[in-house]
């Protein structure tokens, strides 16, 4: 399973709103863990659920802009850990990952990495990466510590 929801309303704003929260919380971390629950039961043993999160939204990388979008990542980062704990015992796997900050229109035309470059690490983190509840940065093609 793969969560791509993700809406980037304030990425240029620094003074948070309850319209822009409401929405972009609704979005990327509501209505995510919410279509996550309603499909576990049909992820079968030795599965994996993928959430497309963002680098932004770990602590290291904190910065005043986009307050919405960082904390609703954030939240689905602690989520897919908790998720993660959760569903050990199945040996389901949950991976949150930086998938860049791509060539997309939410991401621009002068994102630095192409769609093909971001789908060929997502593809490797959901294929070669063994561990749960680890952030993946296709990037740096490697866990990094939240």
């Amino acid at each position: 399973m793969v969560n791509n929801a993700g809406v980037g309303l304030d990425l240029g704003d620094e003074i948070p709103t309850q319209e822009l929260m409401n929405a972009t919380f609704a979005t990327n971390t509501t209505g995510t863990v919410l279509f996550t629950e309603a499909f576990i039961e049909f992820i079968q043993d030795g599965g994996q659920i993928v959430f497309l999160s963002t680098a932004m939204a770990l602590l290291r990388n904190l910065a005043p802009n986009a307050p919405a979008y960082r904390m609703s990542k954030a939240a689905i980062n602690i989520y897919a850990v908790m998720l993660s704990q959760r569903l050990a015992d199945k040996n389901i796997r949950v991976t949150p990952l930086h998938p860049g900050w791509v060539q997309t229109r939410m991401g621009g035309d002068t994102a630095p990495v192409t769609l093909e470059k971001s789908v060929n690490g997502i593809y490797k983190a959901i294929t070669e990466n063994t561990q749960t509840g680890k952030f993946w940065n296709i990037e740096l093609d490697a866990v990094e510590e939240f």
